[in-house]
Protein backbone atom coordinates (compact mmCIF):
# COMPACT_ATOMS: atom_id res chain seq x y z
CA UNK A 1 0.00 0.00 0.00
CA UNK A 2 3.06 2.47 -0.12
CA UNK A 3 2.96 5.14 -2.19
CA UNK A 4 -0.44 5.52 -2.40
CA UNK A 5 -2.24 8.52 -1.68
CA UNK A 6 -3.59 9.18 2.05
CA UNK A 7 -7.36 9.17 0.88
CA UNK A 8 -6.85 5.82 -0.14
CA UNK A 9 -5.53 4.78 2.96
CA UNK A 10 -7.40 6.05 5.17
CA UNK A 11 -10.84 6.28 3.58
CA UNK A 12 -10.48 3.93 0.68
CA UNK A 13 -11.11 6.54 -1.75
CA UNK A 14 -10.30 5.94 -5.16
CA UNK A 15 -11.11 2.43 -4.22
CA UNK A 16 -13.26 0.21 -7.22
CA UNK A 17 -16.85 -0.85 -5.74
CA UNK A 18 -17.16 -3.61 -4.40
CA UNK A 19 -19.92 -5.38 -6.40
CA UNK A 20 -17.81 -4.02 -9.64
CA UNK A 21 -14.62 -6.00 -8.01
CA UNK A 22 -16.36 -8.98 -7.50
CA UNK A 23 -17.75 -8.68 -10.81
CA UNK A 24 -14.52 -8.37 -12.77
CA UNK A 25 -13.02 -11.25 -10.89
CA UNK A 26 -15.58 -13.51 -12.15
CA UNK A 27 -14.67 -12.03 -15.96
CA UNK A 28 -11.19 -12.91 -15.56
CA UNK A 29 -9.67 -9.84 -13.88
CA UNK A 30 -5.93 -10.07 -15.47
CA UNK A 31 -4.68 -6.22 -14.41
CA UNK A 32 -5.93 -4.00 -11.69
CA UNK A 33 -4.93 -0.87 -9.26
CA UNK A 34 -6.76 1.06 -7.09
CA UNK A 35 -5.99 4.11 -5.17
CA UNK A 36 -4.40 5.43 -7.97
CA UNK A 37 -3.48 9.52 -8.71
CA UNK A 38 -4.61 11.01 -11.60
CA UNK A 39 -6.30 13.26 -13.81
CA UNK A 40 -9.07 14.31 -16.53
CA UNK A 41 -8.54 16.77 -18.93
CA UNK A 42 -11.83 18.17 -20.86
CA UNK A 43 -11.51 20.24 -24.09
CA UNK A 44 -14.85 21.65 -25.61
CA UNK A 45 -17.05 18.84 -23.64
CA UNK A 46 -20.34 19.74 -23.55
CA UNK A 47 -23.54 17.24 -22.87
CA UNK A 48 -27.15 17.68 -21.36
CA UNK A 49 -26.39 20.73 -18.70
CA UNK A 50 -22.98 20.62 -18.83
CA UNK A 51 -20.30 22.72 -20.47
CA UNK A 52 -16.45 23.40 -20.26
CA UNK A 53 -14.12 24.93 -22.41
CA UNK A 54 -11.01 23.57 -20.51
CA UNK A 55 -11.00 21.75 -17.84
CA UNK A 56 -8.92 19.78 -15.43
CA UNK A 57 -9.33 18.39 -12.16
CA UNK A 58 -7.27 15.84 -10.06
CA UNK A 59 -9.02 12.40 -8.86
CA UNK A 60 -8.02 9.36 -7.05
CA UNK A 61 -9.15 6.13 -9.35
CA UNK A 62 -9.11 2.52 -10.46
CA UNK A 63 -8.66 0.60 -13.19
CA UNK A 64 -8.76 -2.96 -13.98
CA UNK A 65 -8.34 -5.29 -17.89
CA UNK A 66 -10.14 -8.26 -17.35
CA UNK A 67 -10.14 -11.01 -20.64
CA UNK A 68 -13.20 -8.72 -21.98
CA UNK A 69 -13.47 -5.21 -20.99
CA UNK A 70 -11.48 -2.38 -20.10
CA UNK A 71 -12.72 -0.37 -16.93
CA UNK A 72 -11.57 2.97 -15.42
CA UNK A 73 -13.30 4.72 -12.33
CA UNK A 74 -12.57 8.25 -10.99
CA UNK A 75 -13.28 8.60 -7.21
CA UNK A 76 -16.36 6.06 -7.77
CA UNK A 77 -17.60 7.30 -10.97
CA UNK A 78 -17.16 5.30 -13.78
CA UNK A 79 -15.15 6.84 -16.30
CA UNK A 80 -14.60 3.75 -19.05
CA UNK A 81 -16.42 0.52 -19.29
CA UNK A 82 -15.67 -1.04 -22.48
CA UNK A 83 -15.19 -4.56 -24.40
CA UNK A 84 -12.17 -5.31 -25.94
CA UNK A 85 -13.83 -6.40 -28.99
CA UNK A 86 -15.83 -3.04 -29.24
CA UNK A 87 -15.45 -0.42 -31.55
CA UNK A 88 -15.50 1.70 -28.99
CA UNK A 89 -12.54 0.38 -27.53
CA UNK A 90 -10.69 1.14 -31.09
CA UNK A 91 -11.50 4.39 -30.90
CA UNK A 92 -9.36 4.87 -27.46
CA UNK A 93 -6.36 6.02 -27.50
CA UNK A 94 -3.93 4.58 -25.38
CA UNK A 95 -0.69 6.41 -24.57
CA UNK A 96 2.60 6.36 -22.18
CA UNK A 97 3.79 9.84 -22.54
CA UNK A 98 6.14 8.98 -19.64
CA UNK A 99 6.95 6.04 -17.65
CA UNK A 100 4.78 5.56 -15.00
CA UNK A 101 1.75 7.35 -16.85
CA UNK A 102 -1.17 6.04 -18.70
CA UNK A 103 -2.92 8.01 -21.02
CA UNK A 104 -6.22 7.03 -21.96
CA UNK A 105 -8.19 10.00 -24.89
CA UNK A 106 -11.54 9.99 -26.29
CA UNK A 107 -14.52 11.41 -27.95
CA UNK A 108 -17.01 11.83 -25.20
CA UNK A 109 -19.84 10.41 -27.13
CA UNK A 110 -17.74 7.52 -27.57
CA UNK A 111 -18.56 6.59 -24.46
CA UNK A 112 -21.48 8.93 -23.05
CA UNK A 113 -24.37 9.29 -25.67
CA UNK A 114 -25.35 13.19 -26.36
CA UNK A 115 -21.69 14.46 -25.28
CA UNK A 116 -18.89 15.33 -27.44
CA UNK A 117 -15.80 16.92 -27.14
CA UNK A 118 -11.87 15.28 -25.94
CA UNK A 119 -11.59 13.53 -22.69
CA UNK A 120 -8.23 12.47 -21.74
CA UNK A 121 -7.62 10.42 -18.29
CA UNK A 122 -3.95 10.14 -17.31
CA UNK A 123 -3.44 7.16 -14.53
CA UNK A 124 0.03 7.57 -12.45
CA UNK A 125 0.48 3.76 -11.76
CA UNK A 126 3.32 1.63 -11.63
CA UNK A 127 1.81 -1.30 -13.47
CA UNK A 128 1.28 1.50 -16.68
CA UNK A 129 3.60 -0.22 -18.79
CA UNK A 130 2.11 -3.47 -18.07
CA UNK A 131 -1.41 -1.75 -18.74
CA UNK A 132 -0.28 -0.43 -22.01
CA UNK A 133 0.95 -3.86 -22.88
CA UNK A 134 -1.87 -5.62 -22.70
CA UNK A 135 -4.24 -2.76 -23.95
CA UNK A 136 -2.14 -2.73 -26.94
CA UNK A 137 -2.38 -6.17 -27.94
CA UNK A 138 -6.05 -6.38 -27.95
CA UNK A 139 -6.14 -4.03 -30.70
CA UNK A 140 -7.75 -5.49 -33.86
CA UNK A 141 -5.07 -4.72 -36.55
Amino acid sequence: MAGKPLLYRLLRLGAMPATVRRTLEREGMELFDEGVPGSLTCRNVSGPGKRWWRRREGFIGSLAVTRTRFIAYSFWRRQINVALDDAAFSALQIAMPQAGVLETAFDAGAVQPGWRGRMVLRFRTRQADQFMARLTSSRVL
